[in-house]
């Protein structure tokens, strides 16, 4: 497939958002940049979203309307990628909205980079900005360092969102990068990491170009939701994490692996004290989880190359190891 130059396919993946999904069209509709190519797939939604998507192809020939039976968000991405034909490509959640100059911003600050990472705003129900992200500093830098960016949490903030950047569709197309459809949490910034181990440098821009949409939901709520959903697709979040570590590991980048270990670790322990409640046989397979890359982690000292990353993996295992213990003796009593 030729990709048209100058143009930039938006991949709209929609199941059951009909309470956002027009806001969220409408935003791409404004937009300043309008040489696009917006492509809607309906994931098997059960309300009126597939309608309202309709409407918007219907009326205006940039949007192209897919409907599909329900195979996940990774399912929705990758049969819109397999479409997009655009220079470039950019992502966006069906309950969020882009700002009037999201595309032009992107594309105007990209450059020769292969990569764009942009500033975005945290909105709520109503559209109010609440706060804005963490992409604070301008910069360019090499691929490896992105990949510091989006797995270092606790330096740069959370970086591992699809939609605050603008990818290069050739680099995806050429290397056959796709969503991997068995993984339904933290599958975005696996694809992530693997588009920048193909890519030579990234620029970073402050520039909001994203209205990320916070549903409102108390702890409590989000607690008795958690035990009246609860789902094993939940935990293919490890599963990523699993995946990215193997990827760094190949690549060398032992630093960054060590690190997201620590991370994969922290995670695990997270859900081993949401779910042994509820589901005790998941709860030994994070258990089990967890034995194993603690014992992985402390493999990583020999492996990471700087004195300050050996004394943060010492300082993570002792760490680790006195909240697991703690959480062990918990589950136990708890039985």
């Amino acid at each position: 497939m030729e990709l048209k130059k100058g143009t930039v396919s938006l991949i709209v993946p929609v199941y059951n958002v009909e309470k956002y999904l027009r806001r969220c069209l409408e935003s791409i509709k404004n937009q300043t940049y309008t040489n696009l190519q917006i492509i809607m797939v309906n994931d098997g939604s059960s309300d009126n979203s597939g309608s309202i998507c309709k409407e918007y192809a219907d009326s205006d020939s940039r949007f192209i309307y897919i409907e599909q039976e329900n195979k996940g968000v990774s399912g929705a991405r990758n049969t819109a990628l397999n479409h997009a034909d655009g220079e470039y490509l950019c992502f966006i959640d069906a309950d969020d909205e882009f700002t009037e100059y999201t595309v032009s911003e992107r594309v105007k600050n990209i450059g020769k980079c292969d990569m764009i990472i942009t500033q975005f705003s945290k909105i709520d129900e109503d559209g109010n900005i609440i706060s804005n992200g963490s992409v604070e500093t301008a910069a360019e830098c090499s691929s490896q360092e992105a990949i510091s960016f989006v797995i270092r949490v606790l330096e740069y903030g959370y970086q591992g969102y699809l939609w605050n950047k603008l990818f290069k569709t050739e680099i995806i197309k050429k290397n056959n990068i796709r969503f991997d459809e068995d993984i339904y949490y933290n599958e975005d910034r696996l694809f992530i990491i693997r588009y920048l181990l193909c890519c030579s440098s990234v620029v970073i821009k402050p520039i909001v170009s994203y209205l990320y949409r916070i549903r409102n939901i108390s702890a409590m709520g989000a607690l008795m939701e958690l035990k009246k959903n609860y789902n094993a697709k939940m935990l293919t979040e490890i599963t990523a994490f699993e995946r990215i570590i193997d990827i760094l590991g190949k690549d060398r980048q032992y630093d960054n692996r060590a690190y997201c270990r620590k991370i994969m670790l922290d995670i695990s322990m997270g859900w081993i004290r949401k779910i042994y409640n509820i589901n005790k046989e998941d709860t030994n397979k994070m258990i089990k989880t967890v034995n194993k890359q603690l014992v992985l982690y402390v493999g990583d000292l020999f492996k990471v190359t700087s004195v300050k990353h050996k004394c943060i993996i010492i300082k993570g295992i002792a760490k680790s190891l006195v909240c697991y213990i703690r959480l062990l003796v918990k589950c136990l009593f708890a039985r």
